[in-house]
């Protein structure tokens, strides 16, 4: 049995490291393997009985027992390790086999895959496109399953064939066994498996890129198009539906806030048109798709979403002018109802400085009213040309009901206008009236406080007057014993400096008295000339103002004749006492006369001691009486 398993050992070992190159060289070497091993497992069954034998012999106390023993142990090693050798290679082949097959099957299928992988034509369809993709998808995992079948097939048997050898080991019949020809064939099955699965995976991964590129394309053209619907099925009938402004205030500003809540839900599709756009750059740059159809669409889409854009702007901009529109029309309303009752108001002021406050508010609410008015009637006129001009643009009808309203609007502010205006001129002449009435009535006031004040200094004139006549009539009659001095001279100039003041004065208090009274004159004609054109003019306590300038008038009238009889009389006694002045200097120069010639006649009381001497005196004495007389 020894030769016999040294005999099979060293047909084993000549053909033991060949593994097969392929699929069916490691089947037939397998099957070799087989029938030899199962050949060699018959051997078994003498070697089974061998060894039975040299136990019992070694159990019956054989003389021999321990050689017996040592064989028998020789041929049960001897065999045991033919037999892993066996197992061994029995493994080894079964790997190799399916090693093979696997690789076989893998590169006969690369040149189908990459048939399948580069087929030119690409679905349209959107449902084709996710069905193909799907598919591609599935070629993609069953390449991949089956390339990493081979690859961890063909590890594990190059790790078997290239195992290092272990103290266990290092007596077995295969120890000294070299398979670097099996190792580097099954290296270049798995480097060619590599390569094939690289360039399969490159023109999977290409055609996995079209495909996708073909479905942003598809998606593209179904975004636009829902794009487009939207505008056509909501945008355009949310417009179209919408063309009035509204005839209030409130129904412009619901009108508004449905607007700003169509827009924020067009702002979505805003933004999807948006990165439509970007996208269609992107896939015009790939080349799957033509460019110029990518930017056609693109255009037309961008064209169609600015001109939406731009009409829903547009009647952004009709309702907000609309709202603010009726929101000054209804505040001028109320600013106008305001001030007409204002207006209509009596007026009640006690002085000048509050009739001029009033004249300046006056003049503010009128100019307020004015501009407010035109700026309303302006924004009016432009929400019209607005409204036609939109209607120009989209080659439509104006809408009429809303233009109709808002001329209406308009024609009942400009009739308003005219009704303030006729206000604000009754107002305007009823202020210059009362304000010419309060001057008048505060001359009046400093005129008669004048008028007093010399009525008082007239009568003080007088008394001064009664005085300086008694006075001069007592300096008459006893002027004979009193001597001529200069004071006569100054007293007749102080009678004619009183007397032209008085006259001065009584001039000016005249033509002072004369024009407060004209002025009052000329503003009872100018009420009764407003009063004649329909207008009321009353005061406080419903007086007449007529009647109030009449009474002040005549109070004036009689101050200044109650003056002007006084001052009269006061004029006639100045003059009578200038005339007792100049009676006064008179006497005075007189009676000097007298005192000058009694002094010559008792010069003259000589006697004349010669003729030429008295004919002398007498003719002195001629001339004295001469002078006398």
């Amino acid at each position: 049995m020894f030769d016999w398993i040294s005999h099979n050992k060293e047909v084993f070992l000549q053909s033991h490291t060949e593994i097969g190159v392929g699929y069916q060289h490691a089947v037939d070497l397998q099957t070799q393997h087989n029938h030899f091993a199962m050949n060699s497992m018959n051997a078994y069954v003498n070697i089974n009985r061998i060894m039975s034998v040299a136990g019992r012999l070694s159990e019956a106390g054989h003389y021999a027992a321990t050689q017996i023993k040592q064989i028998s142990g020789q041929l049960d090693q001897d065999w045991k390790s033919f037999a892993a050798a066996l197992d061994e290679r029995s493994t080894i082949l079964a790997m190799s086999s399916v090693f093979h097959q696997k690789s076989e099957q893998f590169l006969s299928g690369v040149e189908a895959w990459c048939k399948v992988c580069s087929e030119g034509g690409l679905p349209s369809g959107m449902q084709d496109l996710e069905l193909a993709i799907h598919r591609h998808q599935s070629l993609y995992e069953q390449v991949t399953q089956a390339y990493t079948e081979v690859s961890q097939d063909g590890k594990a048997l190059l790790d078997v064939l290239q195992r290092p050898l272990s103290p266990g080991n290092s007596d077995s019949l295969t120890a000294t066994a070299n398979y670097s020809k099996a190792v580097h064939c099954i290296l270049d099955v798995v480097h060619e498996v590599l390569h094939h699965q690289r360039r399969l995976e490159n023109i999977w991964q290409h055609r996995k890129v079209r495909l996708h590129q073909r479905l942003q394309l598809c998606v593209f053209q179904q975004d636009v198009q829902q794009v487009m619907d939207w505008i056509e099925n909501h945008g355009e009938a949310f417009l179209s539906k919408h063309t009035g402004v509204g005839k209030s205030l409130h129904r412009a500003r619901a009108l508004q806030k449905r607007h700003d809540d169509f827009e924020d839900v067009a702002q979505n599709t805003y933004t999807n048109a948006d990165k439509l756009l970007e996208a269609a750059e992107q896939l015009a740059q790939t080349g799957e798709c033509d460019p110029e159809e990518i930017y056609k669409a693109a255009r037309h889409l961008e064209v169609r979403i600015q001109d939406f854009v731009r009409r829903v702007e547009q009647r952004k901009l009709l309702l907000d002018m609309s709202v603010s529109f009726h929101t000054h029309t209804k505040e001028l309303w109320s600013w106008m109802e305001e001030v007409q009752k204002q207006l209509l108001e009596d007026v009640c002021c006690d002085s000048v400085e509050l009739v001029q406050t009033l004249i300046q508010q006056f003049q503010q609410q009128q100019t307020a009213t004015l501009e407010a008015t035109l700026n309303v009637i302006k924004e009016g006129e432009e929400l019209i040309q607005q409204l036609r001009d939109a209607a120009m643009s989209t080659n439509k009808t104006p809408h009429c009901s809303s233009i109709s309203h808002i001329q209406g609007v308009l024609q009942q502010l400009d009739e308003a206008q005219g009704q303030m205006e006729e206000l604000f001129h009754e107002r305007k002449i009823k202020l210059d009236i009362f304000l010419q009435l309060r001057i008048f009535e505060q001359y009046t006031i400093e005129v008669t406080a004048e008028l007093d004040a010399w009525n008082e200094d007239l009568s003080r004139q007088m008394g001064d007057a009664s005085s300086i006549s008694t006075s001069v009539s007592i300096s008459v009659s006893t002027s004979v014993s009193v001597s001529a001095s200069s004071g006569g001279s100054e007293d007749v100039s102080l009678a004619e400096q009183r007397l032209k003041r008085h006259a001065e004065r009584k001039t000016a208090m005249n033509h002072m008295t004369y024009e407060v009274m004209q002025q009052g004159q000329d503003l009872h004609q100018y009420i009764m000339e407003v009063q004649a054109s329909g207008i009321e003019l009353t005061g406080e306590k419903d007086v007449d103002l007529a009647s109030q300038v009449q009474d002040l008038l005549e109070f004036l009238h009689e101050k200044q004749q109650e003056l002007e009889l006084n001052a009269q009389h006061t004029h006639t006694r100045l003059e009578q006492i200038l005339q007792l002045r100049h009676l006064q200097a008179e006497v005075k120069q007189v009676l000097g006369w007298i005192r000058n010639g009694e002094s010559m006649l008792n010069a003259s009381m000589v006697n004349a001691s010669s003729l030429s001497e008295a004919e002398q005196l007498q003719r002195e004495h001629e001339q004295f009486q001469m002078a006398i007389e």
